[in-house]
């Protein structure tokens, strides 16, 4: 996953408080250190929204916004078809390509 190097610093405190040991572990668990059913991360998920005063967001929204602020910070379309994964690759191959101009 391609991220800002800004963001290490928090990932390393987030990794260090709230993950599963080792290279392996999971980097979301769940309140007891297990793994995060989508109905208590739904919970969780809600409780945050409330807390920081936001409505209606989806959590695939995060992923959205982050490509948006990758596209505007100068990412190039191959990059941000990295970020979004192989689903995306496939059926952007499928898509004609830009109109050009006149």
């Amino acid at each position: 996953m391609a991220f800002p190097p800004s963001l290490v610093p928090e990932l390393v405190q987030h990794l260090a408080e709230h993950a599963q040991a080792g290279r392996t572990g999971l980097v979301f668990v769940g309140a007891r250190g297990g793994v995060l059913r989508p109905n208590n991360f739904r919970r969780i998920w809600l409780r945050a929204l409330a807390a920081a005063g936001l409505g209606d967001v989806h959590f695939h929204d995060l992923r959205h916004t982050g490509n948006t602020l990758a596209a505007t910070g100068g990412a190039t379309t191959r990059e941000l078809m990295h970020r979004n994964g192989p689903l995306v690759r496939a059926s952007r191959a499928d898509l004609p390509a830009p109109r050009q101009r006149p």
